[in-house]
């Protein structure tokens, strides 16, 4: 836990080790969503709940920044939970879905995606360390993280012994 101006940063992840680790939330909770736990909510307020989500992430990550402390939001903080939790139900309530080719396939590659991001993510910030704006940076990296990391996957997936011992291609 982080400590920048007499406030902890970090005080709000969960456990998990009951249940898989905080994957298994995810998993419970993408559960629980689709059998009905948010058909009551009003799309406005899971709207707003996500978008605040995403400004609290923002303003944490930034705030701890400021006090040259160096926090990352991960999978277990609170706010993503949430806010990924309600943008799982907005989109489970779309009846078309723009793009439905790329996100089929981005979803069949999902785990093999998370599989194989984090190395690519640490040699994309070791080379793109004379990018001097940080905020060019962390996009730069993660627009460049995701596509990568996508293609990886794609080219282990065609193998086909490799690809479903490796990262679970069906």
């Amino acid at each position: 836990m982080c400590n920048c101006l007499g406030f902890s940063i970090g005080g709000t992840i969960i456990s998990s080790g009951f249940s898989g680790g905080v994957y298994g939330i995810y998993i419970i909770g993408g559960y629980l969503i689709k059998r009905g736990l948010l058909k009551k909510v009003s799309s406005m307020i899971l709207g707003g709940v996500s978008m605040g989500c995403v400004i609290a992430g923002v303003v944490v990550q930034l705030y701890s920044y400021s006090c040259h402390v160096g926090y990352d939001l991960f999978y277990s903080h609170i706010v993503l939970l949430v806010g990924g939790m309600c943008l799982f139900e907005l989109i489970s309530r779309l009846q078309s879905v723009p793009m439905t080719k790329t996100i089929t396939e981005l979803s069949k590659y999902s785990f093999a995606i998370y599989l194989v991001h984090n190395p690519v993510n640490l040699i994309l910030q070791k080379l793109l360390l004379w990018l001097e704006c940080k905020y060019a940076k962390v996009f730069v990296i993660c627009v460049l993280t995701m596509t990568i990391s996508w293609l990886v996957a794609y080219g282990i997936g065609k193998i086909p012994k490799i690809g479903k011992k490796i990262i679970y291609m069906r």
